[in-house]
């Protein structure tokens, strides 16, 4: 449970998940609230492409003070249907950021949906699971 405010923003890839949510959250912080981000799963089938753009462009609008790796805790690549990880170990992965990202005092957290609702689904950790576990 995640225990402050936050929204889910998914859909399919191309939906406009990052342009939505950046929209928001550059609102809100022009409102005045603290906002914050995390995409728990990160996919880049990009053999040369080592950060997830959507988070690299959370940190620098959103002037986000923790690392890249909270942001996106699970880097999921083209061979993660056969990875041999437990749904805890990823459950804690994701839980561990969301700890760190709790001690800055966010009035809002957004979290990213993946690039396809159903990543990870066979662990239990697509995005609707995510978002009913996150509530």
């Amino acid at each position: 449970m995640l225990h402050l405010k936050s929204l889910y923003i998914m859909g399919p890839e191309a939906s406009g998940k990052t342009t939505v949510g950046l929209g928001l959250a550059l609102s809100l912080q022009k409102k005045g609230f603290k906002v914050g981000y995390i995409k728990p799963i990160s996919s880049s089938f990009h053999p040369t492409k080592q950060e997830d753009e959507d988070a690299l462009v959370f940190k620098q609008a959103l002037n986000l003070l923790y690392d890249i790796s909270v942001i996106t805790p699970l880097k999921i690549g083209s061979h993660y249907l056969s990875s041999l990880q437990k749904k805890e170990k990823y459950q804690r992965t994701i839980m561990a950021s969301l700890d760190e990202i709790k001690k800055y005092d966010f009035d809002l957290v957004l979290i990213g949906g993946s690039t396809s609702l159903y990543h990870l689904s066979s662990h239990g950790l697509d995005d609707i699971s995510l978002a009913e576990e996150l509530q």
